[in-house]
């Protein structure tokens, strides 16, 4: 089997008739968004290339071809059958078990005769199995998604107190006043101490203070 560089994502290519565009859009962003790089041609195509000339190498580079078949696809003449053609004879050169054609059903459609030999899927019913068999092709690996960058924790701010509407003044272990407190820079109070708890505003701080102190004098 084929070895693919596990670095690089599987490069898919898409191969449908114009009619079934919307549909084969809608594959093609499924599988971007799991991290595989499918070849749409409005997608890849840039004015002035030749476009059957970067089909052809887009085919020959691709990891696996995907063969979206419907009932107007495999009733049309013209291209789309060429392009079908194409994709088997490149497959030819692929060694023998490789995963490189698969059939994709996008309506009740006969799979044609050229490749009834190959599992087909339904599509969208089947995409699950679509997964497991790219994952086959890969050698078991499938290239994962980016992951999302970490998100930065932001320490939590304490919770400020809420206020009842007025100053607060909060006391530990309420007012020690004695008979002697000044003496110089020394506080002493020694006898008559006495302690107020519960001051809650400065009103009955000052009248507990005057009271306190003219009692004890």
């Amino acid at each position: 089997m084929e070895k693919q560089d596990p670095q690089k994502p599987q490069l898919i290519f898409l191969s449908h008739a114009s009619e079934d565009k919307s549909k084969v859009r809608n594959l093609y962003k499924r599988l971007k968004a799991d991290n595989f790089d499918p070849w749409l041609d409005e997608e890849r195509l840039l004015p002035g290339q030749n476009w059957g000339l970067e089909i052809d190498k887009a085919m020959r580079s691709s990891d696996v071809i995907l063969l979206c078949f419907s009932e107007l696809a495999v009733s049309k003449s013209g291209y789309i059958q060429r392009e079908y053609k194409r994709a088997m004879d490149i497959s030819l050169e692929k060694p023998e078990g490789t995963i490189f054609v698969i059939p994709v059903r996008l309506d009740d459609c006969e799979v044609p005769n050229f490749i009834r030999e190959v599992q087909w899927m339904n599509y969208p019913a089947d995409y699950e199995r679509l997964l497991l068999a790219l994952q086959t092709r890969s050698g078991g690996k499938i290239m994962s998604k980016k992951p999302a960058p970490k998100k930065e924790t932001t320490p939590h701010k304490p919770v400020a107190p809420k206020s009842s509407g007025g100053n607060i003044f909060n006391v530990q272990g309420g007012i020690h006043i004695g008979r002697d407190f000044v003496d110089g820079d020394q506080v002493n109070y020694i006898t008559n101490t006495q302690t107020i708890n519960n001051i809650s505003t400065p009103f009955e701080f000052v009248s507990e203070l005057g009271t306190t102190i003219i009692g004890s004098w």
